[in-house]
């Protein structure tokens, strides 16, 4: 994927960009949970305040009485996941962060060793349209392949 290829799923207009796994299990969560330090520098939110990352997404899901981020940091892009749901990973970014080549193979690299470790499709789409598929990393082909636009 290039970079100028990419002017309309970038634009900047205010709103994020969100990456989904879709029918996923605690499992899942648990072995993005293990990779996130490999994928970046991660940081744990609960309740706004800097926490220890919790060992397991069980301990996250059955705490429903605070709220829970988890920040990847990868070199100035942050991607960020609020554990919302066992069987949906979500994570956003903002696209006013990626302003080159390098910084859009971050988060394609990213989000590959993600469907690779969960052995699912990734996609991107717009800010709470999931439905609206901008790109789709194909795990079991390993590739990414871009929609069509609306």
């Amino acid at each position: 994927m290039l970079y100028q290829d990419l002017v309309f799923e970038l634009e900047v207009d205010g709103s994020l960009r969100d990456i989904y796994a879709f029918k996923t299990t605690v499992d899942d969560w648990n072995r993005l949970l293990s990779l996130s330090s490999s994928l970046g520098k991660a940081a744990y939110f609960c309740d706004g305040d800097e926490a220890p990352l919790p060992s397991t997404a069980n301990s996250i899901f059955d705490d429903a009485d605070h709220s829970h981020l988890l920040r990847i940091n990868l070199g100035g892009l942050f991607i960020n996941t609020h554990f919302f749901v066992a069987d949906e990973i979500e994570l956003d970014l903002d696209p006013r962060e990626i302003t080159s080549q390098a910084d859009l193979d971050l988060v394609l690299n990213f989000c590959a060793k993600i469907g690779q470790e969960i052995k699912r499709d990734i996609v991107i789409t717009p800010e709470n349209l999931p439905e609206v598929i901008y790109l789709c990393y194909l795990a079991d082909q390993d590739k990414w392949q871009r929609l069509e636009r609306p």
